[in-house]
């Protein structure tokens, strides 16, 4: 059984003069604050923190998850067109026929939405609840179900297989892909490879400033100090 955690890029800036900053792979907290021995998991709490809130609602049916970008349909469970079959299981080649059939159809106006893969499943267990599933529920998405989600990840060493995810225990497994399981269809976040990137502040006086990022579209809000953010 294997487990993956996804990752994000930490850009620590200097707040005087222009600071170059690299990426640096690390790993999220896995949400378990409950502890049961010195130190283990929930007494260190080692990693970075989610947002809060995850999740914001797009308002179309659709929320788009603050840690990765990523967006993802508001019902757990395989919306869509009757011409896709909704709202039931299906085998891991019939997850990726109707994910195909929602961009056929336009579903939400898009047609880009895809099987995730299974770091970005996993990406939404949070391993301090009994269930994933029941705390996602009340977290801006809803019809989230109690079981196994197909991710699009085939099982290397056997490939008749894939990569599910259980979304009440928690777990990474792989079943035959003639199985069936539920569907969650996502679409949009960072892909590719990002390489070194940097961020530049420019201070005037003693108040305003100026900051840009090369390549573009890296950003630190209002307020630019020492600290995490996505890139």
């Amino acid at each position: 059984m294997k487990y993956l955690l996804p990752i994000m890029f930490i850009i620590c800036l200097l707040t005087s003069g222009p600071a170059q900053a690299a990426g640096v792979v690390t790993v999220l907290k896995t949400g378990q604050t409950a502890t049961y021995a010195a130190g283990d998991d929930g007494a260190l709490q080692k990693g970075l923190a989610w947002p809060v809130p995850r999740f914001v609602d797009n308002g179309d049916q659709s929320v788009t998850d603050k840690l990765t970008n990523q967006i993802w349909s508001k019902d757990g469970n395989a919306p869509g067109p009757v011409a896709c079959g909704p709202a039931v299981t299906k085998t891991w080649q019939g997850a990726l026929d109707y994910v195909k059939c929602l961009n056929s159809n336009s579903y939400l106006g898009r047609t880009d939405w895809r099987l995730p893969n299974s770091a970005e499943l996993l990406s939404l267990v949070n391993f301090g609840q009994s269930s994933s599933a029941g705390r996602l529920n009340t977290q801006g998405v809803s019809n989230v179900q109690a079981d196994v989600y197909w991710s699009s990840s085939t099982y290397a060493n056997i490939t008749y297989n894939a990569w599910c995810i259980s979304m009440i225990y928690g777990f990474v497994n792989y079943d035959y892909k003639t199985f069936h399981s539920y569907v969650w269809p996502v679409r949009g976040g960072q892909s590719g490879s990002f390489g070194s990137f940097t961020l530049t502040t420019a201070k005037t006086g003693t108040g305003s400033g100026a900051i840009t990022s090369n390549p573009t579209g890296i950003s630190c809000g209002t307020t630019c100090c020492t600290g995490s953010f996505i890139a």
